[in-house]
């Protein structure tokens, strides 16, 4: 994988460079996410939050929300925890501990925060703790989370302030981020961090996406955001951009989101059955003439 990914870089590079591959080779195999089953992952992540909301109904409980001189000091005290526990290399043993911390801590800081902080100002410190956690650790989990947390405070500001702009700005954000991921990803070769970012980047995008497409309905009178085509043109980007450098969670996400996009907005036309029909044939079409296109040109290349 990693030779091919080498040999990818270098047919794509305008300037030779060279490449320590004995040095990432054993990098790579220190690495405790290379050999951790996906599914693995993916349960210890869900465990982690499960686990955090089990903790913070513990806290609502026991009233500790109510008392900021007990819930700040804690929440700073997991986050902190939490971080030096994400400098070790064994991940997946403390992915759900370091989830639960995470997220526990920060939510301990922002409702513990004085009533003189305005619910718009409760972003910043949330986005604090994510650039001294992708600046601190390398830990997959929590480098995840912490960029996923960025558009999601824009979104959060959209849901408190009802202006449209924020989501524009988390969905163009997004795009940004994955076009800088994908086109100088040869600069990140050697960062641990690559994979985790990357990850939240395409994460990111399609929640914003959805949150573009149920905006409306989830922040009455916030904006027009009925542009149809913005859903699309993101899954779409996000399924070309993975699909250039081989990124699966990319690609699949760029391929829900079309599926889902597609099939919403088509139960949502107020069209007869014959219209929705030949808008499906001509997609189809377009869809087949698009793969014969792309599969001729690969044949051409793979002769020459």
């Amino acid at each position: 994988m990693l030779s091919e990914g080498i040999a990818r870089w270098r047919a794509r590079a305008s300037v030779p460079f060279t490449v320590d591959e004995a040095a990432l080779a054993a990098d790579a195999g220190q690495r405790d996410d290379d050999d951790t089953d996906q599914a693995v992952r993916v349960l210890s992540g869900l465990g982690g939050v499960l686990s955090s909301l089990i903790f913070l109904l513990f806290l609502w409980i026991t009233d500790l929300f109510t008392r900021p001189v007990v819930a700040v000091p804690l929440g700073v005290a997991l986050i902190v925890t939490t971080l030096a526990l994400g400098r070790t290399r064994r991940q997946a043993f403390l992915a759900t501990t370091t989830v639960c911390g995470y997220l526990v801590g920060v939510g301990l800081i922002m409702v513990g925060l004085p009533p003189q902080v305005s619910d718009s100002q409760l972003v910043w410190p949330v986005l604090l703790i994510a650039a001294a956690t992708v600046a601190g650790t390398r830990n997959y989990y929590l480098v995840f989370l912490a960029v996923v947390s960025v558009p999601a405070c824009l979104l959060y500001l959209h849901l408190v302030q009802r202006e449209p702009a924020w989501v524009w700005a988390a969905v163009l954000l997004a795009a940004l981020g994955v076009a800088g991921v994908t086109y100088f990803e040869h600069f990140l070769i050697a960062d641990r961090r690559m994979p985790p970012l990357r990850s939240g980047l395409v994460c990111g995008l399609l929640l914003t996406l959805v949150w573009f497409r149920w905006g409306e309905w989830m922040v009455p009178g916030g904006g027009h955001l009925n542009v149809a085509v913005v859903p699309f043109a993101g899954s779409l980007y996000l399924l070309l951009l993975s699909f250039r450098n081989q990124h699966a969670l990319g690609a699949g996400l760029g391929v829900a989101g079309l599926a889902y996009f597609t099939v919403q907005y088509y139960y949502d036309l107020r069209w007869t059955l014959l219209d929705k029909s030949l808008i499906l044939m001509a997609a189809g079409a377009l869809l087949l003439v698009a793969w014969a296109l792309l599969r001729r040109n690969r044949s051409a290349r793979e002769d020459a």
